[in-house]
């Protein structure tokens, strides 16, 4: 049926592309496993630097999609920054 070879193209097309970067890029067959093992071992501590480095706060912008009249309260007091309210017209562009 269709239904199996689609989920057999999902499954297959992520170790695929892994296996075409492996090989494009010269790296060793092992790769993934080794690349999967250096996450795993990484601690909080070798990641604060990184983190520091590379999310700004000032520069993240939320979309948050609800009830204005819920949820702008609790958020307007948390005082994190400018809250701007999008109205129906622009959904409707």
């Amino acid at each position: 049926p269709v239904s199996d070879s689609r989920q057999f193209e999902i499954v297959l097309i992520p170790p695929l592309s892994a296996l075409t970067d492996i090989v494009a890029q010269r790296r060793p067959l092992d790769y993934v496993q080794r690349r999967q093992q250096k996450i795993a071992a990484l601690e909080l501590a070798d990641l604060l630097p990184v983190i520091a480095r590379e999310i700004v706060p000032q520069r993240i912008i939320w979309l948050i999609v609800g009830d204005v009249e819920r949820i702008a309260p609790p958020l307007r007091a948390l005082d994190i920054a400018p809250i701007v309210v999008l109205g129906e017209e622009v959904l409707t562009r």
